[in-house]
């Protein structure tokens, strides 16, 4: 089997450089893309094997969220290290719900959950869903 020429040095001195980023799956997409060239990565590769070959070759590590309440996330980050606030801020279009946001400016001591929020879409109407739990005004 004829040996590698892709840059794994770029590649690891790219993530050494960002150990405390968290990435989702777009952004990494993303970096197989626009680092394709730089990092001589071969025209078989697809982004599926870039993020295997990133996994083993590099400090990159997957990290899983599950709730009982929502669906699973995906998210990599440089070593693994990456802080709780870094993981849970890059939900797409999420910000911090105000309880959140005291104990992230020390302002409560509450930080076993970190809870987001996300805006609505507006709705010219509200769903039969709604309408049944909603309270009697």
């Amino acid at each position: 089997m004829p040996e590698s020429k892709i840059h794994t040095d770029l590649v690891t001195q790219y993530f050494e450089t960002n150990p405390d980023r968290v990435f989702a799956r777009s952004d990494v997409e993303h970096l197989f893309v626009e680092k394709n060239h730089e990092w001589n990565l071969p025209p078989s590769m697809t982004s599926y094997t870039f993020v295997q070959m990133l996994l083993t070759r590099t400090k990159l590590s997957e990290l899983r969220l599950r709730s009982h309440h929502y669906s699973s996330l995906l998210r990599y980050s440089g070593e693994g290290k990456a802080s709780p606030i870094s993981v849970a801020i890059k939900k797409d279009d999420a910000f911090f719900s105000h309880g959140s946001a005291m104990w992230i400016h020390g302002l409560s001591g509450d930080h076993k959950k970190i809870f987001l929020n996300r805006e609505q879409s507006v709705s010219d109407h509200l769903s039969p869903y709604f309408l049944e739990r909603s309270p009697e005004i």
